[in-house]
């Protein structure tokens, strides 16, 4: 991982611990006994090839979040996921800049949720990501 790579991803795992009310973990899987938390793990770090140009590379860093929740049974299990969403999308804001290294901040994407109901609980995870544009000159 380029160290510029590197100072993205501390960049942002930093700023939603200090943000976030819930437990912000880096590069490991929590289960649902954490919950509410989130994980946040390096995805594709890739060239923007037309923004680029002679003596600087703008990149483009995925990185994705794993989101953790759980309810009794007959509570709102999606609007505890959906509450981790907004604080996430609430400390890192489409179209924003973040410390030195950030650029730019794409849209959250999010992917189907995925349940499990035990006894009296309900459990679920949910996977996100947004891409994070650096200069690496």
């Amino acid at each position: 991982m380029s160290i510029k790579a590197k100072e993205v991803i501390n960049t942002v795992v930093s700023h939603l611990q200090a943000t976030m009310t819930f437990p912000v973990y880096r590069s490991i899987s929590r289960p649902a006994e954490a919950a509410p938390s989130v994980a946040v793990f390096m995805g594709d770090d890739v060239e923007d090839v037309e923004s680029s140009g002679p003596g600087f590379s703008y990149r483009v860093l995925t990185i994705n979040f794993e989101a953790y929740a759980a309810t009794p049974i007959d509570a709102d299990l999606d609007g505890e996921l959906l509450d981790v969403r907004g604080e996430i999308e609430s400390a890192l804001p489409h179209g924003a800049a973040l410390g030195d290294s950030i650029e730019f901040i794409g849209p959250l994407e999010q992917s189907e949720p995925a349940y499990d109901s035990t006894g009296d609980s309900s459990v679920a995870s949910m996977r996100m990501s947004i891409q994070f544009i650096y200069i690496v000159r």
